[in-house]
Formats: structure tokens, sequence, C-alpha cells
């Protein structure tokens, strides 16, 4: 026997519970870093899961689309940017839609004044077609990737990618044309609101104010 462990043996049998109160304090500290471990392994896990769920697809109802629900599903997986524009343009023709109906109302009430609601009326008509030939322009490449995903699911995502920046720009595009130039604001008064759907949001304004 070496004299270190002669020298350790004899350490032992004069302190037989130091040397035991030592392993117990080894295992708890081994024990309290699984715990803590397992602890933030689980927060993380939560965290995790609760901002995934924050992104998860919830079905809407976009009646402007023409594509299928499976497509829309399909654009916010793929191109979630351009699934956010599409539901923008959505809403624009909604409110162009009110407010057709709402200068069909002037018509028949004032029917001698009848030019008046008509030529803006048709001006927005216009403006409508203009964005409804976008969406289908968009809804058409998108049911082209999505076909070709389900023949093979790189092929139809990559072709996607590759069309992305197109069909961004030509939804930014038309919700431009939209909602027209902002007005210049001043200190003692705000310029009237350009384009025909900012006329139509600032007459709303006036109303409520």
């Amino acid at each position: 026997m070496s004299k270190k462990d002669k020298a350790k043996q004899e350490i032992q049998a004069v302190h037989p519970a130091k040397t035991g109160s030592a392993k117990i304090k080894k295992i708890i500290i081994i024990a309290v870093i699984i715990v803590v471990c397992a602890a933030i392994g689980a927060g993380a896990f939560f965290f995790l899961k609760k901002g995934k769920e924050q992104i998860e697809y919830s079905k809407k109802e976009y009646k402007n689309l023409a594509i299928p629900e499976e497509m829309i599903k399909f654009t916010f997986d793929v191109l979630p940017n351009l699934y956010v524009e599409l539901g923008k343009l959505n809403d624009e023709v909604d409110i162009m839609d009110a407010e057709i109906k709402r200068l069909e109302e002037i018509e028949t009430k004032y029917p001698k004044q009848k030019k008046i609601p008509t030529s803006e009326k048709k001006n927005i008509e216009r403006l409508k077609k203009s964005t409804q030939t976008a969406i289908s322009k968009i809804e058409k490449e998108i049911e082209t990737a999505f076909v070709m995903s389900l023949v093979e699911e790189s092929k139809g995502r990559q072709y996607a990618k590759e069309r992305q920046p197109d069909l961004e720009q030509l939804a930014k595009d038309s919700l431009a044309q939209i909602k027209g130039s902002e007005p210049e604001k001043t200190e003692d008064a705000e310029e009237e609101p350009k384009g025909f759907m900012g006329k139509i949001k600032s007459l709303f304004k006036k109303k409520k104010k």
C-alpha cells in the first residue's frame, strides 16, 4: 500500500462523518444541477411552443380571393409577406364595395344630381377592376407554385421563392395606387389626401368629427 493510500485511510478513520458528509453534499449538488437544467429546458420548450402558437395559421374569410383555402394556407407557409399583402388587397376591395354602395344610394336619393356620385363611382369601379386584376395575377402564380409543390414540394417552394419579389411588388404597387400619395401635413392645416381611396377615408374621418 502506498503512503498516499495509507494516509487517506487514516483520515477516514479519524473523520468518518466528515468524509460521508462530503459525499452527500456532492450528491446534493449534482441533483440540484440536474433539476435546474431540467427546469431551464422545460422553460425554453414552453416559450418556444408559445411563440410557435402565436404565428400559427388561422382560417379567415377572404371573399375577394378566388383561390381555395389550401392555396391561401400555402401562401402563409411559404410566402408570409405576400399573404399579408393579399389580405390588405382583400380588405381594400371590401372598402371600395362599401363606397360604391354608398354612392348608389346617393344616386337613388338625388336623381337630378346623379352625375356627381356616378362620376366618382366610375372612378372607384375602375380602381376596383385594376385591383382585382392584380389579385388575379398573384393568384395564378400561387396556384402554379402550389400544384408544383404537390408534384414535388421542393420545386414548388423554389418557384414560389423565385416569384416572390415580383408578386410582392405587384401587391404593393396596387395598394399604393389605391391609397394614393400621403398628404403633406402643415402646422396650420392638412391637405386633402390624394387618390380615390384617400378621399373616401378622408370623408369618413370628417363624418366622425
